[in-house]
């Protein structure tokens, strides 16, 4: 008497749920496929005789070919290759990093010695340390200059306090019809909104000043072997001028500056967060018999040329929209507010020129997510980047400080990793019921005679 296999098959078995396949395990084994949720099969003949072994694969080949997509199936009849992963590719031939070149050697702008930039997403972990080794500056004991400290309790406008907190509350609850104002909408218009309550201070404001969006800028320069470049258009707003900013040190405070360490980061590689490539273009600006200077082919320039109106870059207000530490938009702020004048540096000098300043480039930058405010001021005193000797550059940071204590319903999003067999995974918005007439709270009037103080230097 023959053997007798009894055999179930449940429907979450995906090979023999095929409607293709179950006409063909009829046929094999002239099986009884019996209307129940667990179907049971009846065969006569032993299971080793009728399971496609694992040396032959022909079964599931042939199942695969009948599952393929619509779309594949026109691809491979037009002769192209299917945006597929083929299945034949091994895992470790695609993600080689030997056969894997990030960087084509065989351009014809490749070099050997690698650029590093510093771009709007861009993030020095090491903060203002790190900005100080890539400016060749020196970070100064006092927050600010006394030419603009010794302005700020002077400085106020009609109903000020009233003011700024209508500022606030317009930019935080009626400007939009949203039940919660994004992060980037609301630093966007109060930046416009402080920067308007600044010209009540005098048409002087208005008359010898202006005001453009995300304002493009690029400089290079060369620090103790390395090429540097500072490149993009940051979210915010850049302040002009007619006339250039006096100095904020001394000619005794600058030479005082000579033989100042900056602190370095070894093992670490000052440049180590800043993106890196090999494609460039070097220029020879100037040759003579001891040296020959070499320029990357994005130049220093702050697209403001002597025909302009205002070509001096007052005051940079960068949008710190993304949520970083104070730390990294604060650095963020002095490499950008330091592009905008040794840009102009370049412009005013020659880009041959690498020395000493006659008369130093002085700008300025503000930093704000809409709460906190953190003020920078830098003075450049030489272009020569690239030596270890002579002066350096001056830097001036107010880092922290909140002008009021945000008690408005957040803008957070939460990811939701796991979910429930009936969850999927998605995005949570999470919503703090609060009172919004109680939303601007210990509002710290002082912060904006900064603000004051900083839009009205000359």
């Amino acid at each position: 008497m023959p053997q007798v296999h009894y055999v179930l098959f449940t429907r979450q078995m995906r090979f023999f749920t095929m409607e293709n396949n179950l006409p063909w395990l009829c046929n094999l084994s002239k099986a009884a496929f019996l209307p129940s949720k667990a179907s049971v099969a009846l065969f006569s003949l032993p299971v080793s005789s009728w399971l496609p072994s694992r040396e032959n694969g022909q079964i599931r080949r042939d199942s695969l070919e009948e599952r393929k997509s619509l779309s594949r199936r026109v691809y491979e009849k037009l002769g192209f290759h299917p945006p597929y992963l083929d299945r034949s590719v091994k895992f470790e031939d695609i993600y080689n990093k030997e056969k894997r070149k990030t960087v084509p050697e065989d351009h014809p702008l490749y070099q050997e010695r690698p650029a590093y930039s510093f771009s709007a997403k861009c993030r020095l972990q090491e903060g203002l340390n790190q900005t100080l080794w890539l400016t060749k500056s020196v970070l100064m004991k006092d927050k600010m200059p006394k030419s603009v400290s010794e302005t700020v309790s002077n400085l106020s406008i009609p109903n000020m306090e009233q003011r700024v907190t209508e500022a606030v509350r317009h930019c935080r609850q009626f400007d939009t019809e949203e039940g919660i104002i994004k992060r980037e909408r609301y630093i966007y218009t109060q930046i416009q909104y402080l920067q308007r309550l600044s010209q009540l201070l005098g048409p002087e404001l208005s008359l010898n000043q202006s005001i453009t969006e995300n304002h493009y800028v690029e400089s290079s320069w060369d620090r103790e072997g390395d090429h540097i470049q500072v490149v993009g258009a940051p979210k915010g707003s850049l302040v002009s001028s007619r006339h250039p900013l006096s100095a904020a040190a001394s000619t005794e405070e600058v030479e005082a500056t000579r033989g100042v360490e900056i602190p370095t980061f070894e093992p670490l590689a000052p440049t180590l967060d800043l993106q890196e490539t090999h494609i460039y273009q070097l220029t020879i600006i100037s040759q003579d018999h001891s040296r020959t200077v070499l320029l990357i082919e994005f130049t220093s320039t702050i697209r403001y040329f002597e025909p302009h109106p205002f070509p001096h870059a007052h005051t940079r207000v960068i949008s710190s929209y993304m949520r970083w530490p104070i730390k990294h938009s604060v650095s963020k702020a002095v490499m950008y507010t330091f592009a905008d004048g040794f840009s102009r540096a370049k412009q005013i000098y020659g880009k041959d020129y690498n020395s000493t300043l006659k008369a130093p480039v002085v700008t300025q930058g503000i930093d704000t997510d809409g709460v906190n405010f953190g003020f920078v001021t830098v003075q450049i005193n030489t272009l020569d980047m690239d030596s270890k000797d002579g002066v350096r550059n001056m830097i001036w940071v107010d880092g922290e400080n909140p002008l009021y204590e945000d008690m408005y319903p957040q803008d957070i999003k939460i990811i939701k990793k796991k979910g429930m067999k009936k969850n999927k995974r998605q995005v949570v918005e999470l919503i703090k019921k609060r009172d919004p007439n109680l939303g601007c709270q210990n509002l710290d009037v002082s912060v904006f005679q900064k603000f004051l103080a900083f839009m009205s230097n000359k």
